[in-house]
């Protein structure tokens, strides 16, 4: 099965805009699991560790979506917030789900 995957989900060059600061990898079964993340950045300061997996961004599901659009619904000006369900390395079920903004 196809996987994608991107460096920075902030995406180069956006200038005075601004991302998670995560590399995400799309897994066959639709899931966005955190590969690495970027010191500094909003995942790091929010302690998002790698192999955790995204599953909503602002309570949109985001299982199955391509790493586009959630580089989209991530990149806003700098200082501004979304909300993130973050379900971390290990926890087999959403309800160990935390939100992080």
């Amino acid at each position: 099965p196809k996987q994608q995957q991107i460096s920075d989900v902030r995406g180069a060059g956006e200038g005075d805009k601004i991302g998670l600061g995560c590399d995400l990898e799309r897994l066959a079964t639709g899931e966005h699991v955190v590969l690495s993340v970027k010191r500094g950045w909003a995942c790091d300061v929010a302690d998002v560790k790698p192999g955790s997996v995204i599953t909503s961004i602002d309570g949109v599901n985001i299982n199955g979506m391509t790493i586009r659009s959630i580089r989209d619904m991530t990149i806003g000006p700098i200082g501004s917030h979304i909300v993130c369900k973050i379900k971390p390395p290990g926890a087999e079920f959403d309800d160990e789900a935390r939100e992080v903004i």
